[in-house]
């Protein structure tokens, strides 16, 4: 196993509070035969200056753009540094959170004991809650999931810090130029693909101390307010709804005729823009049943199935927007 090459991607934003926690985390990993390949997308902090600190004391660490800091969003950085970068096995990392010690070695060893030879394969893993000074809130999912194309379709349990993918999966996921603009975000985006090409494993342990504090562009809803706002806030829900519906009307543009994908996921993806484009809210609803479609979650199950039956018309007007 340590003569895989590991390339861990990490994209910076004014992180300067919380790097040096994240990158040292990292150097002390048990499995060592790794690189980490660090993109700054515009930080006006100090963080470009521990970069450079991290750089000169470690050749493992390395500033891709350092002169040439530009901002082009978190999705886009992200990719950026997957292009340029060259391994086995590709991880991706924030940075203000802290990996465990085990953390690339459980789950590559999770990656090597599944994945096909030439199948694209995508490895997600737990994560445990921490508050910022890393007191313990609670485990993220602590169960298990199947992660089958029809249900990420519709929602998504694939946490970008966790993700490990193979070359196989980097290859299809950088043959053309997408639209960042009509992908949600990019660790959803990667699920699409390994679903309907390729494999999703979940490693149902936490490998990851995922810190949530005021300046989080995303982050867990730590104390269940969130889910209980969006329970009675319909439009939140509306929107979300719409928004992975045009994630996934994108992805049968171009996708959609590509005969490696199953004919059986070629038959989801149909149903899923056929319940996009449908005016009808009784035609939606036949097309929602067809799809098995079902989010990660029974809260969310319902969700959906309310919007579709009680705010499908909300629903369409949304996607004019």
């Amino acid at each position: 196993m340590e003569t895989a090459k590991v390339a861990i991607l990490l994209s910076t934003y004014n992180g300067a509070e919380y790097l040096n926690e994240q990158i040292e985390s990292i150097e002390q990993q048990t499995y060592v035969n790794w690189q980490l390949y660090i993109r700054d997308d515009g930080s006006k902090d100090q963080t470009t200056k521990i970069i450079q600190q991290y750089q000169q004391r470690d050749s493992r660490i390395h500033f891709l753009n350092k002169g040439h800091i530009e901002n082009v969003g978190v999705k886009r950085s992200f990719m950026n540094l997957l292009a340029n970068t060259q391994a086995d096995y590709y991880m991706f990392c924030d940075q203000d959170d802290v990996w465990l010690t085990e953390k690339v070695a459980w789950t590559l060893t999770e990656m090597q004991q599944n994945e096909r030879s030439a199948v694209p394969c995508l490895v997600h893993t737990d994560l445990m809650v921490v508050d910022q000074d890393l007191k313990a809130q609670r485990v993220m999912f602590g169960r298990d999931f199947q992660d089958a194309f029809r249900d990420v379709l519709y929602s998504n349990s694939v946490t970008g810090c966790t993700i490990m993918l193979n070359e196989a999966l980097r290859q299809i996921l950088l043959q053309q130029s997408f639209d960042w603009q009509r992908i949600v975000m990019h660790d959803w985006w990667f699920a699409l693909v390994a679903a309907a090409f390729g494999d999703i494993y979940y490693l149902a342990k936490p490998t990851i101390l995922y810190r949530q504090h005021g300046d989080n562009t995303f982050g867990a809803d730590v104390n269940g307010l969130q889910r209980m706002r969006r329970f009675f806030k319909m439009e939140n829900e509306v929107q979300r709804f719409t928004a992975a519906l045009r994630q996934d009307n994108y992805f049968a543009e171009v996708f959609s005729n590509d005969v490696r994908i199953s004919a059986t996921n070629r038959r989801y993806l149909r149903i899923t823009v056929d319940m996009l484009h449908s005016e009808n809210s009784m035609v939606a609803i036949e097309a929602l049943v067809k799809g098995k479609a079902r989010k990660s979650t029974l809260k969310g199950t319902i969700l959906m199935w309310y919007v579709m039956i009680f705010r499908h018309k909300a629903l369409t007007e949304n996607m004019g927007r």
